[in-house]
């Protein structure tokens, strides 16, 4: 797979929320990631205008994970996304759509190819629910391209 196949596949399901001017979104008390080992370089967060927030990242074992803050709640529990036997490359990508439903997206390794083998995959989470069964929304195998 290629990183240009990786930006459209991303670019298809939309990129992640901001806060708008317009925003009627209030910013809650700072909350303490200090007791999770994320990276900044892997992670992401995403927000849409009503303040719904997903937040994503690489877990120290190569594996993806989200936590979900519906607004005016605090953050639901970790959500661990990705396959033990398929590692992560690089940070999970993370978006919430106007209606508060969220996307997180990663590339992981197709387990069981004799060649390097990517593919992307994405958990969606209904507003208000937990991340659902992950899907592959693309997969290539490539003996020559990696992305990060």
């Amino acid at each position: 797979m290629s990183c240009v196949a990786l930006l459209l596949a991303v670019g298809l399901l939309g990129a992640p929320g901001v806060l708008g001017a317009g925003s009627r979104a209030k910013w809650s008390p700072p909350v303490d990631f200090a007791a999770v080992s994320v990276s900044t370089d892997a992670s992401a967060i995403a927000l849409d205008d009503a303040g719904d927030a997903a937040l994503a990242w690489l877990e120290p074992n190569g594996r993806a994970a989200a936590r979900l803050r519906p607004s005016g709640h605090g953050f639901g529990p970790t959500a661990i996304l990705s396959a033990e036997n398929a590692p992560v490359y690089g940070a999970p990508l993370a978006a919430v759509d106007p209606h508060g439903n969220a996307t997180v997206l990663w590339i992981s390794e197709i387990a069981g190819h004799s060649t390097y083998a990517t593919e992307v995959q994405a958990a969606d989470s209904p507003a208000g629910k937990s991340f659902g069964r992950p899907a592959t929304v693309f997969g290539q195998p490539s003996a020559a391209t990696r992305c990060g």
